[in-house]
């Protein structure tokens, strides 16, 4: 090799670590910059709590808030309660009518008639997930939520009231895990009926992506309450995937929409959507 060549070989060496220097570092200022923008819109919403995802093939990456303090699962434990009914046959098929359970709800007149699987779980009503919740029973539930491993996998001595009253418990990464279980199919769930409760969970604003999502809100009786927002999206191949769960603190009733939105903004900063 003469003089030349050696000079030249040296000298692409050093471009070349110069440049994958850089490279390293721009990834290291996008992923700090995610970070970062990612936390402004949840404050610039008005909420304080948690968010986190996990992405396919990944690890859940925490953006804020403590993810494994136990909580209140709220309406999100209907997607769970769906697919037990299934499963025991306590619901026959997503289109069977489950009559409304003559219990008056005046602010929500929607609950008050024979739903089906999507329209309950859309307007998230009590009278059906109640009426599912009565028909698998205490016993079983708790079995399946064991078989599952959810939450704290506690009920109180009434199934219908399970996903309020305090004793079942669980973690926003509790959450992921089983949205992320959904999302890969990886639960001992027969595949028809996970298809079922993933048809009833599927935003239909949003493509080409498909996102599939449920809400959960809690008030306090003397304080704040909580909310909730978990799913998770199909992209346009199985790597843009992913799992995620928002909890906020609530300091008055919001609108679920916002929640929504939220969720949304924080998928596409995420490169998600």
């Amino acid at each position: 090799m003469n003089l030349f060549s050696a000079i030249t070989k040296r000298c692409m060496i050093v471009c070349l670590c110069a440049f994958s220097a850089f490279a390293f570092c721009e990834v290291g200022v996008t992923s700090t910059q995610v970070l970062s923008r990612s936390k402004q819109l949840i404050k610039a919403a008005g909420y304080s709590g948690s968010f986190v995802l996990q992405r396919a093939n990944g690890k859940p990456e925490v953006i804020q808030g403590d993810v494994h303090q136990k909580l209140i699962p709220a309406s999100t434990f209907k997607v769970l309660l769906a697919l037990i009914a299934l499963e025991v046959g306590a619901l026959k098929s997503a289109d069977e009518l489950i009559p409304w359970n003559q219990i008056p709800y005046p602010n929500r007149p929607e609950w008050q008639k024979a739903l089906t699987l999507r329209e309950a779980m859309q307007n998230s009503s009590e009278s059906y997930f109640g009426v599912l919740a009565k028909r698998i029973g205490q016993p079983q539930l708790k079995l399946w939520l064991a078989k599952l491993h959810y939450g704290n996998q506690q009920l109180g001595a009434l199934p219908e009231k399970a996903w309020l009253e305090g004793v079942l418990l669980v973690s926003p990464l509790d959450q992921l895990t089983l949205m992320e279980s959904l999302r890969t199919k990886s639960l001992p769930i027969h595949p028809a009926h996970f298809e079922a409760v993933k048809l009833a969970m599927l935003d239909h604003e949003q493509k080409p992506a498909k996102l599939y999502f449920k809400t959960g809100t809690m008030s306090g009786p003397n304080g704040p309450g909580l909310g909730w927002l978990v799913g998770w999206i199909d992209g346009a191949t199985p790597e843009q995937g992913a799992s995620f769960v928002l909890q906020i603190d609530l300091l008055k009733m919001d609108d679920r929409q916002k929640r929504i939105r939220l969720v949304k903004q924080l998928l596409y900063v995420n490169g998600l959507l």
